[in-house]
């Protein structure tokens, strides 16, 4: 499998379980529909990660029809000459929409890294190149974040507890931090993984 389809299907599953969340399902509740889903196209599975691409875009269009799943909005302000920009620039909206972010956010970057006031403006590949990397930190980061969230409610943990614990009041932003926040994401998960029971 290409690294793009890895990446989609990363993608896909993440959607998965965020609108299992969204939908306050409970473990047994949430592999009933996806048995249930699976079973219409393929062998019946219990696990998102055990989807064929074509059941795992069925049991999107479940969650989208029980409104677990919400349309991408579309990015504010998107530039006039959209149609003229290179082919990339779709990658670009699309990161936008996703995070919910305006195109103000990457004509930001664009001013940042190539003193370019709109990134409309940019017509070098190589300058979009480097908008979509700098977008795709960030969705890492707002990823790994509500990542450490989700555990951090899970231990019963206030922010405070967690700061003092691996000693994050003396990092300053630490939230905007990619390598603490992978660092921190990877300290927890080991840690859930220990209090988890080992399998009968």
């Amino acid at each position: 499998m290409s690294h793009a389809a890895n990446e989609r299907r990363r993608r896909r599953l993440a959607a998965i379980h965020t609108a299992k969340r969204a939908l306050h399902l409970d473990n047994d509740t949430y592999r009933d529909l996806i048995e249930r889903v699976s079973a219409l196209s393929g062998p019946a599975q219990r696990s998102a990660g055990d989807l064929t691409e074509g059941q795992i875009i069925a049991v999107l269009e479940e969650f989208k029809r029980l409104g677990g799943l919400k349309p991408a909005a579309k990015a504010a302000g998107k530039p006039r000459n959209f149609d003229q920009l290179p082919l990339m620039i779709t990658k670009v909206e699309a990161m936008l929409a996703s995070m919910q972010l305006p195109w103000s956010y990457a004509d930001a970057i664009a001013l940042r890294q190539f003193k370019v006031e709109k990134v409309a403006w940019c017509r070098k590949q190589e300058q979009l190149q480097a908008i979509i990397a700098a977008l795709y930190v960030e969705q890492q980061k707002r990823e790994l974040l509500a990542g450490i969230e989700r555990v951090r409610e899970q231990q019963g943990l206030t922010v405070e507890q967690l700061e003092a614990r691996y000693e994050l009041t003396e990092t300053r932003n630490w939230r905007r931090s990619l390598p603490v926040l992978k660092t921190l994401s990877e300290a927890l998960t080991g840690e859930q993984m220990e209090q988890e029971p080992a399998p009968r």
